[in-house]
């Protein structure tokens, strides 16, 4: 039976971490994303799909006004949704999960009567 060496089991199973600025990006992308949703009724992707139909001939290639012109939208939306920059949210977001490696007095108090 093959089997992978310590170094080559530890580089597959085990991810490095994501930055704090990646996690920052996908917060921002998946609330726009959510509002865009809520406010048409379909996904961005959908209207994607749609548009790139739309077009006909050109077919799947984009072209730049449109790319510039979805970036535009977010950060309207961004903005209407009132985000946080990036060093406020981090700054909330470590707090979070320092709360969350905390024990919690619940789960203390029952390994202590066990």
């Amino acid at each position: 039976m093959l089997s992978l060496s310590g170094e080559q089991r530890s580089r597959t199973a085990r991810r490095p971490p994501r930055s704090l600025k990646q996690e920052y990006q996908e917060f921002l992308l998946q609330r726009i994303e959510n509002t865009r949703m809520r406010s048409r009724g379909g996904s961005a992707g959908d209207r994607r799909r749609g548009g790139a139909r739309a077009r006909g001939e050109r077919g799947r290639t984009v072209l730049l006004t449109e790319v510039l012109l979805l970036e535009h939208v977010d950060r309207i939306i961004a903005r209407r949704l009132r985000l946080p920059s990036f060093p406020r949210w981090r700054q909330k977001h470590r707090a979070l999960r320092a709360a969350q490696r905390a024990p919690t007095i619940g789960a203390s108090n029952r390994t202590a009567r066990s």
